[in-house]
């Protein structure tokens, strides 16, 4: 195995070998199967198969894997050579499987064809990423009937869900994805936060962490509800206008997909800073630099040559350099926070506030994550809330992930990159953004809260 997978490694209890040694079957090759490839790519899984009979008719930028492909291919076909390209110790332990020509999986049968076209006893897990109720209650009776965990996961505009079914069999009746998930379009930025979080439950049930159990879990994330976890839609008939111009300060774990979803989303120009270059330790957290020979190279322009592609349309303007505060063009409509650096942190807040620009946020941990929107007057800054200003004069920077890595695993930042952009999505609706930040913690049940915040001082919100 590569160094790639360092920055994981170091977390105390983590077995590599356990990853690299299992074997996940992915069903679907639509935007939450691709993403969820992704996760289990970036986490070193060693033996993946991809299960779809669906051909590619149109290139889609919300299935962004698939740019440069002909149309008339199956899209499993794309997938295997883009996963072996992406992440060499997949090669030869990747493999797609084109079931039956309605892909329906409606008898046993095809159930025990499945078992013998991968060749395998059993997998250590089947992930269903469809929409597709049927092929759901078919994958369920498969785990069920062969003691294999199941994660059912689905997405739409605004909302997503994570089922885990364990295989007792229990809590079968749990396991049925919501009704309103069937068939619909799945949406790119649900899809990415999904992937991640499929990405998180996967390594849990394949290589638990001390203190961990394996369970059965339902999660979902509803941003059409102001408080993002809630059941309600607060929000109605929400019409994006994405033709915005974005800075994005930071093209790390977090800059990456924020870029992605961004281009996806169709916004009308990037500006993108970043002064470091691509190391091998950021290929397990940073997906876009390995899709192409990026080792060594600016982070930014890297990242700008491969997002591009996925939609020319969107202009990016990519810096090898730090963003100073100060603007040599026009201001941009929004500000996107990819760093980890608290003194960057404390001068994008300022930065926000001194030309009222919506200022958007993410932290992350190893097992924990930050989403939040700083709209200058209408919601508490960063200060207010996470004390930038104090941890900025306490920081100290180092030199790169080679110096001094630190615990980090890509699936977290997947799941609070696209909670930023679903946040932006609501404000370039023109709707009122919730005032509070959404929490993930892989430690709690449930997984994501809701932490409403307030103003420190009245002087802060500008009155």
């Amino acid at each position: 195995m590569s160094d790639r997978y360092l920055r994981q490694m170091i977390i105390e209890g983590w077995d590599q070998s356990k990853l690299y040694n299992s074997s996940v079957a992915v069903v679907g090759s639509g935007p939450v199967a691709i993403s969820t490839l992704v996760a289990l790519s970036m986490l070193g899984v060693g033996d993946i198969d991809i299960y779809s009979n669906r051909i590619l008719k149109q290139y889609d930028p919300s299935e962004f894997l698939y740019f440069g492909e002909e149309p008339g291919v199956y899209k499993v076909d794309a997938l295997e050579r883009i996963m072996k390209k992406s992440n060499p110790d997949l090669e030869g332990n990747i493999t797609n499987l084109k079931m039956g020509v309605t892909w329906n999986f409606l008898s046993d049968s095809e159930l025990i064809l499945m078992d013998k076209s991968a060749g395998k006893t059993r997998y250590n897990l089947v992930v269903d990423a469809t929409n597709n109720p049927s092929i759901e209650s078919l994958m369920l009776q498969y785990g069920i009937s062969r003691m294999v965990p199941i994660i059912n996961a689905s997405a739409m505009t605004y909302k997503g869900e994570v089922k885990v079914v364990t295989p007792d069999g229990k809590e079968i009746s749990r396991g049925a994805l919501s009704t309103e998930y069937a068939y619909k379009p799945q949406d790119p930025v649900m899809a990415g936060l999904i992937g991640g979080l499929v990405g998180e439950e996967a390594r849990r049930l394949l290589m638990p962490l001390k203190g961990e159990s394996i369970e059965d879990i339902d999660v979902n994330l509803n941003f059409l509800s102001r408080k993002i976890v809630g059941q309600e839609d607060d929000y109605e008939n929400l019409n994006p206008d994405y033709r915005k111009s974005v800075l994005v300060v930071g093209a790390g774990s977090l800059g990456v997909n924020v870029v992605r979803e961004l281009v996806q989303r169709g916004v009308k120009k990037i500006w993108l800073y970043d002064a470091d270059r691509v190391e091998e330790l950021n290929l397990n957290r940073q997906y876009e630099y390995t899709l192409a020979d990026s080792v060594g190279q600016p982070k930014a322009l890297m990242l700008k040559e491969v997002a591009s592609q996925y939609n020319p349309a969107v202009q990016i303007i990519a810096k090898n350099e730090f963003f100073t505060g100060e603007f040599k063009s026009a201001l941009p409509d929004a500000i996107f926070r990819c760093t980890d650096s608290f003194k960057t942190s404390a001068m994008l807040n300022a930065t926000a506030h001194k030309y009222n620009i919506p200022l958007f946020y993410a932290a992350t941990s190893k097992d924990d994550g930050q989403a939040y929107a700083v709209i200058p007057g209408k919601t508490p800054g960063l200060d207010d809330i996470f004390d930038v200003n104090k941890a900025a004069e306490e920081e100290i920077v180092p030199a790169g992930c080679v110096e001094e890595p630190t615990p980090s695993v890509g699936t977290v930042n997947m799941i609070m990159s696209s909670a930023m952009v679903g946040l932006f999505d609501i404000w370039c609706a023109g709707a009122e953004v919730p005032r509070g930040y959404l929490n993930y913690s892989n430690k709690e049940f449930n997984r994501f809260s809701f932490v409403e915040t307030n103003f420190k001082t009245a002087q802060n919100k500008g009155v």
